[in-house]
């Protein structure tokens, strides 16, 4: 299993960004930030075939499972803007 991610601590804040890990049939990716007792953010997961991403707001997650990577992506990159 190999990996990578940027983590910044900022007070009562932490944020993962950009998280790859990868080995195997594994692959997960993630932007995640943890304040409050909150976790937002969104992260994908592929296990072989089977995809799934998962949308945190407040705590609450949603399930992604139609076209879950497409999803991250285009969830990923509205981050940006």
């Amino acid at each position: 299993m190999t990996g990578n991610a940027q983590l910044r601590l900022n007070g009562d804040q932490l944020t993962l960004s950009d998280l790859t890990l990868s080995g195997g049939p594994l692959l997960m990716l993630a932007d995640l930030t943890l304040a409050d007792q909150r976790a937002n953010g969104a992260l994908y997961a592929r296990l072989g075939r089977l995809g799934l991403g998962v949308a945190l707001d407040d705590n609450e997650a949603t399930l992604q499972v139609l076209q879950p990577r497409r999803w991250f992506d285009r969830w990923r990159q509205q981050q940006l803007q």
